[in-house]
């Protein structure tokens, strides 16, 4: 088979489709375009890295109830360094019943749900988390978070501890028991027979799939 053939049909092994998530290119909206790009980000940048490694630990990351508590102040802060209006900055609520209508009430947690405020919202609190050591990845959607570490980096824990402990200082917490891993080797390691993998990091969950904005990336390469 052609090298481009064959690494086109690599990738696909690595990504197998669930059909729940098939739809006719007419009916795809720019959130779902979106999503298929992420999609195709982390993918790609998984088998990149496998070309040169011999494996590659992809870490899902689960923050409890992201949306909702997204401190304020923190958000502000960051909002106030991009360029928008000071009306963003004034949120508050109140409930509308019949002809009641209640007073209003400030906001000073989490962010719209079901909007297209909150997801923008929470990419502007997490712009600023980054991998702290050079060939280390991180891909984020909304509040979906993935942590791409090759064979070469050994500074797993490092990096999981510095998510945690970015979590912590913007009002998040990182639920350890609901992330998950998952290790894709290369030919030529799985060729060997004798490739070690690195023990687990944090007691995190090691599994042969994970699915990904509705996409199941598994182990195989």
């Amino acid at each position: 088979m052609p090298s481009g053939r064959k690494q086109h049909a690599d990738q696909d092994q690595m990504c197998s489709k669930s059909p729940a998530n098939f739809q006719q290119p007419s009916t795809f909206s720019l959130i779902r375009w979106t999503t298929i790009c992420k999609e195709a980000d982390l993918c790609s940048l998984q088998f990149n890295k496998l070309a040169i490694n011999d494996y590659v630990r992809v870490f899902t990351l689960d923050f409890t109830k992201a949306f909702n508590t997204v401190r304020h102040s923190s958000l502000m802060c960051k909002l106030a360094k991009t360029n928008l209006r000071d009306a963003v900055y004034n949120w508050s609520h109140c409930m509308k019943f019949q002809a009641e209508v209640s007073e209003l009430v400030d906001i000073l947690a989490s962010v719209v749900q079901g909007s297209g405020l909150g997801p923008a919202a929470y990419v502007v609190n997490a712009a600023d988390l980054r991998p702290i050591h050079p060939g280390n990845e991180l891909v984020k959607y909304a509040d979906d978070t993935y942590l791409v570490i090759p064979a070469a980096n050994n500074h797993t824990s490092e990096e999981v501890q510095h998510v945690q402990e970015w979590a912590e200082e913007n009002n998040l917490r990182l639920t350890s028991n609901k992330c998950k891993e998952i290790i894709s080797q290369s030919s030529r390691a799985k060729a060997r027979k004798s490739q070690q993998l690195p023990p687990l990091c944090l007691n995190i969950e090691r599994v042969q799939h994970i699915t990904v904005l509705g996409v199941i990336l598994n182990d195989r390469q």
